[in-house]
């Protein structure tokens, strides 16, 4: 396995003192609203490239997906992914919410194994 690189950097604070900071642990959520917020591309026309939806789709609801990642210093996506979650609601109320209690969800469960593992 590579060597996991900490996400941390040195920053000045005051009085010739520095702090050295990072993440650990991060949540990404995308969230797409009704009808969709998509781009096209139309093989037809590549030299065009990507254009933006034109017409509302309404059996697209609402939805979102969010991943907890641990943070990894220059990994393309941020971090390694550690668990993913899709959402669907009727507005963006119910996905926030479904979001919210899985992200939670995801927290306790990696604060339960990390003080486990360093408050032996």
């Amino acid at each position: 396995m590579d060597k996991i690189l900490l996400n941390a950097t040195w920053t000045d604070d005051c009085q010739g003192k520095k702090n050295y900071d990072g993440e650990i642990l991060s949540i990404s959520t995308r969230y797409w609203p009704a009808g969709g917020s998509a781009h096209v591309f139309d093989t037809a026309r590549p030299d065009r490239g990507f254009q933006p939806q034109s017409v509302y789709t309404p059996d697209i609801k609402p939805s979102a997906k969010s991943t907890l990642l641990l943070t990894v210093k220059g990994h393309p996506l941020g971090g390694i992914e550690l668990a993913s979650q899709d959402f669907e609601g009727e507005t963006f109320e119910d996905v926030k919410q479904q979001v919210e209690a899985w992200a939670q969800e995801q927290m306790s469960r990696a604060a339960d194994l990390l003080l486990r593992e360093f408050r032996r």
